[in-house]
């Protein structure tokens, strides 16, 4: 204030002032309480949806052992850990569209990254991935827009964070993939998620394939900061993420399945 004085006076403007009248001062007290009573409510929000996560942690564990026994195929055969057409193969029909590639590898860069499932199978292993789109893409195309996306039969649920914070230490790693795992198991169990494959992305999260269908995106992106889930990629069927067997550049570590549903073809 005293500065703006200072100004005002050295280019001979007088600065006004006024008294607020009293409906004023009522309006500015008024909306003053609503930002105090809805912050109050939004503090009580979450301090009821923390209790509920704690409560589902306890209620919905599933281990590692759990895990490896309920999926359909298994985890650690040689094929599934270190193939990545092999996820192509589980969770896409032989002549369905698929993108994998670098992020970058679309539009300009996007020629041959646009596959049928089944040309895929055919392919050199070191040409897939290391990233894939859970879209399915029209005759064609060569750009991931999502214009381009012809069928979203997946969403996937990036768990990246733990009560608001990034994992550091293996140790937080480890309660991330924990509390990813409970969070999967009350959506299969108790709302329906029809789960399709978990990969452990080889960093710091844990990406959760549910079919499409069975979980509505509009729900599951108002509560997903209580989740842990980025919101980024859900009903993004556009946005890549990574194939299983893939080196994370970030960690050296190699992405690997957890669970993935049985092929069929």
């Amino acid at each position: 204030s005293q500065h703006r004085r200072e100004i005002f006076a050295l280019v001979g403007v007088k600065e006004e002032r006024r008294e607020f009248t009293a409906k004023e001062k009522r309006e500015y007290a008024r909306s003053q309480q609503e930002e105090r009573n809805a912050n109050k409510a939004r503090q009580k929000i979450s301090q009821e949806a923390q209790k509920g996560i704690i409560a589902i942690r306890h209620k919905f564990t599933w281990s590692r052992a759990d895990l490896f026994y309920s999926s359909e195929v298994v985890p650690d055969d040689p094929l599934v850990t270190h193939d990545p057409r092999y996820l192509i193969r589980a969770l896409f029909q032989p002549f369905d569209i698929v993108w994998t590639g670098e992020t970058w590898q679309s539009g300009e860069h996007g020629q041959g990254r646009f596959r049928t499932a089944s040309e895929w199978q055919e392919a050199p292993t070191e040409e897939v991935g290391p990233m894939i789109a859970p879209a399915t893409w029209e005759e064609g195309v060569s750009s991931r827009s999502r214009d381009n996306v012809l069928t979203a039969p997946y969403h996937v649920l990036d768990f990246d964070e733990l009560d608001g914070k990034k994992p550091e230490s293996q140790e937080d790693k480890d309660a991330l993939e924990a509390h990813a795992l409970s969070v999967t198991r009350v959506l299969v169990e108790e709302y329906g998620a029809k789960l399709a494959a978990i990969i452990s992305t080889g960093n710091k999260s844990l990406h959760v394939w549910v079919e499409g269908h069975s979980l509505k995106t509009k729900s599951l992106i108002e509560v997903s900061g209580v989740l842990g889930i980025d919101k980024g990629l859900i009903g993004q069927a556009h946005h890549p993420c990574r194939l299983s067997g893939q080196r994370h550049e970030k960690s050296g570590a190699t992405s690997r399945v957890l669970w993935l549903k049985e092929n069929r073809w």
